[in-house]
């Protein structure tokens, strides 16, 4: 009775007269006890003119329900034909309540009748009573029904992805609901009209096969049984955020299914660029880069470009990107180290030679070892492997520094005019700081070696507010941590004992340990200065460091993490990796506390080779007379030293720089001396570049950003008509990426005001080359169905990118096309 009534409610909300007719005779009794407010009842009883003149002439602002027990009659017999016409009708069975209840008219009746298990669903009726109004035909209709059905948006692709999305979760429940309510074969219909899907027996199972089969192809053939609405839809499905797992779970499923691995074994990588439906291509464009870099087949730089090709598409990341960031480096090496002429006039020309470019070598290898060994896939990139370690011993490290030994050799003292040596380094970097009345607070963390620093210089300028600049020192000799600590602090001179060996005096004092280094900075007679590790350092409470940046005019702080992974040479390129987040740590957290000058340095570098040495590399120390105090792998301490040989160089005190009676001897170029049970691919204490060349990072904090990112343009096309169901555009990156340039991530895609009528691209611009011809980006875009509706109209490319902190995007730049197509372009069969 209560739905009854409040059916005849709502009609009476746009109806004065509704008529009812009780065909089966059921609800007399109903309607006689029925209570509307301010509605007056009146029973059809041989009265139709009666009725006529009350309702028509006498109560015109009346409401009335009129009631007639028995169907209507003919049209013919009908005297109340006029008025059942111009007013409502009640109907009483249930599909008629239902919708009055929802809010549609009676033409609706079979479409109930038709869903009516859909129908029966009280949740479901108040679902779609909430989302009544617009549509326009039972299509669109029946796309609220699948979306209340699934729990998905009102959108077709909305409904496919939850349909899918249940796929991948191994369930049906959601698609049975559908056919439970009749929606699966009109499911089917829209499917074939929309995305070209047509099949005797079919399945969301099947459409998904297809659909992954289809996009494939058209990536490589540009060819596909689904059409161009299907490819763009799987573009869109496979971005979304919200949908990748559903994605990669139902890709890695089907590459098996459809036996992808077989069809990839004749592709090449050049065919497969604009595919990233399955892992699988990623995984055979690596090998064939693997095997063509090493093999020499490909251009460095093209490998390169191609690889910055990938950087936007689904499989870049994790283990996959690591790949990729090994072959970079990989590329990066051969291609430096092909353009590399090693030879060195002097000890000054060799500094600057290794500081403006070799070091990059240096860090390209060190680079690729780290993503090798962080991506696990080092049997993938042996061919690599191979490569890139016989060309860096051989072609490079030794070479290298056999041609910086003559220089050496030629050298009376451990000193050249044009090079700051690493002891004058508190007189001269630090002391016209403090001499200025300005803080300064020291990082010395321990072999950082030049190429490291360098890269860490870089990070901390992509900052925002930072800026500063880096300098070399020339290390102590021997290039060990005990020396070259002691060298760092403030002092007047240096001086090594036989006696005692193992500790290295400033002005008479020990420099062993940090209490030690303590007690001589704050012994500093002109400023008051501390030191700390840099462990206390990231642990105290930044109250505490505040305290301490204003009670101090400068401060040791000490950090040893790839000196201390040396031990397990496996574990340095990952050591310099959380080196540089660990000094960037300090770095932020000392500006925090009120620091704003600071300088980072080492006491000395180092030599790396992952792999094992040859015999050939080791020396004994029988070529070296005299008293033998200690021993290292890369020089010898003791008194009275004479080389008996051409293979080591012989240091007294006097001429390494500082006081005492003991002498050192320094294997040439980078061969170890022979010891039991220390690190031989792990090294430091000679004299090769990379070992002397020590970085001086000058560090500022500034008050205003200065922070930028590159911009897009879409360089100039002969025509901005697009006739044809795809548009190719050459995106320009306009400035290269620089510490201060940041890339900038981008969506890109083909809009008719708010509608997008294209596939939707992520693209990230991160390219550093000064060059503008390797700044371009060739993109094509493919056109939905949609756009169909929106021929010879204008359309915009539209350049958005993210704001910061959020998923949601701005505009970046915009470009018009007008849309030309004929009715003959690019059917979809």
């Amino acid at each position: 009775m209560s739905k009854i009534k409040q059916a005849l409610d709502k009609l009476f909300q746009t109806h004065r007269v509704v008529f009812w007719y009780d065909t089966k005779k059921e609800l007399k009794d109903d309607f006689r006890s029925l209570e509307l407010n301010e509605v007056e009842k009146i029973e059809i009883n041989n009265n139709e003119f009666s009725i006529k003149c009350r309702v028509l002439r006498e109560q015109i602002d009346s409401k009335f329900l009129i009631y007639k027990e028995g169907p209507r009659l003919g049209d013919a017999e009908n005297w109340l034909l006029d008025m059942e016409l111009a007013f409502g009708e009640f109907r009483s069975d249930q599909n008629s309540i239902w919708l009055g209840e929802i809010g549609l008219g009676f033409e609706w009746a079979d479409f109930v009748q038709e869903h009516v298990s859909f129908f029966k669903k009280q949740a479901f009726r108040e679902k779609l009573k909430e989302s009544i109004h617009g549509f326009s035909n039972k299509e669109e209709l029946r796309l609220k029904l699948y979306s209340i059905c699934l729990g998905a948006e009102e959108s077709l692709e909305s409904v496919v992805q939850e349909l899918l999305s249940e796929l991948a979760k191994d369930r049906q429940e959601k698609y049975l609901l559908l056919k439970e309510c009749n929606l699966d074969l009109f499911l089917w219909k829209t499917l074939e009209k929309t995305y070209g899907y047509l099949s005797t027996s079919p399945s969301v199972k099947d459409f998904a096969l297809e659909l992954f089969k289809s996009s494939y192809q058209m990536s490589i053939e540009k060819r596909s049984k689904l059409n161009n609405n299907a490819y763009v839809f799987m573009r869109n499905w496979k971005n979304n955020r919200h949908r990748i797992s559903d994605f990669e779970i139902l890709s890695k499923k089907f590459e098996q299914i459809l036996d992808v691995s077989h069809d990839l074994e004749n592709r090449s990588y050049k065919e497969l660029q604009e595919c990233d439906y399955f892992e699988l291509v990623d995984k055979r464009i690596i090998g064939l880069l693997v095997n063509d870099l090493a093999n020499k087949t490909i251009n460095p730089n093209d490998c390169d470009t191609f690889i910055r090709s990938r950087n936007s598409t689904h499989w870049y990341k994790d283990h996959i990107k690591e790949v990729y960031e090994a072959i970079h480096h990989a590329a990066q090496f051969f291609n430096l180290l092909h353009g590399a002429n090693l030879s060195i006039t002097n000890f000054v020309d060799g500094f600057k030679k290794y500081t403006e470019n070799w070091y990059k070598i240096d860090l390209n290898y060190r680079k690729f070892i780290y993503f090798t060994r962080k991506s696990g896939q080092a049997s993938v990139l042996k061919p690599l492997i191979d490569q890139l370690e016989n060309q860096y011993t051989n072609n490079f490290l030794g070479k290298l520094n056999n041609e910086w030994q003559p220089h050496i050799d030629s050298l009376e003292n451990w000193e050249s005019s044009g090079i700051s040596v690493q002891r004058n380094f508190f007189n001269r970097t630090i002391s016209p700081i403090l001499e200025n009345k300005n803080k300064v607070f020291v990082i010395v963390s321990d072999a950082l070696r030049f190429e490291a620093g360098k890269e860490l210089f870089n990070k901390i300028l992509q900052i925002d507010r930072y800026e500063g600049g880096i300098d070399v020192i020339q290390s102590t000799i021997p290039s060990y941590t005990q020396l070259g600590m002691a060298a760092l602090l403030p002092q007047n001179e240096l001086s090594l004992n036989a006696e005692k060996v193992e500790t290295v005096f400033a002005d008479g004092k020990s420099t062993a340990g940090s209490e030690n280094r303590r007690k001589i900075i704050q012994d500093y007679p002109k400023h008051k200065g501390t030191v700390l590790l840099a462990s206390e350092f990231l642990e105290k409470h930044l109250n505490d460091t505040k305290v301490l940046v204003k009670d101090n005019d400068f401060a040791f702080i000490y950090h040893d993490e790839i000196d201390n992974a040396g031990k397990t040479p496996d574990q340095v390129p990952a050591a310099v990796e959380r080196t540089f987040d660990t000094i960037i740590q300090i770095v932020k957290k000392l500006t925090s506390s009120n620091a704003n000058r600071i300088v980072i340095t080492a006491d000395h570098g180092f030599l790396f080779q992952d792999k094992d040495l040859d015999e050939s590399d080791f020396l004994s120390d029988s070529a070296i007379k005299g008293n033998i105090l200690q021993i290292d792998r890369r020089f010898l301490i003791g008194k009275d030293f004479e080389a008996t040989n051409n293979s080591f160089k012989v240091f007294n005190a006097k001429q390494a720089g500082i006081l005492g009676d003991v002498s050192f001897a320094i294997p040439k170029s980078v061969n170890r001396i022979r010891k039991k049970g220390s690190a031989i691919r792990f090294v430091h204490g000679g004299a090769s570049l990379q070992e002397i060349v020590v970085p001086v990072l000058d560090i500022r904090k500034k008050r205003e950003s200065d922070i930028g990112f590159v911009s897009v343009d879409v360089l100039g096309s002969t025509s901005h008509l697009i006739t044809t169901g795809q548009l190719a555009v050459a995106l320009y990156q306009n400035e290269p990426v620089t510490n201060k340039v940041r890339p900038l991530k981008i969506k890109v895609g083909l809009y008719c005001g708010d509608v997008l009528i294209s596939d939707s691209k992520e693209l990230l611009f991160e390219m550093t080359a000064s060059d503008p011809r390797e700044r371009e980006l060739k993109v094509q875009f493919v056109l939905t169905q949609e756009a169909n509706k929106f021929n010879n109209k204008e359309v915009e490319l539209r350049l958005e990118e993210e704001i910061k902190d959020t998923t949601k995007y701005k505009i970046h730049k915009t470009y018009k096309y007008t849309l030309r197509r004929s009715f003959q372009s690019d059917f979809d069969f």
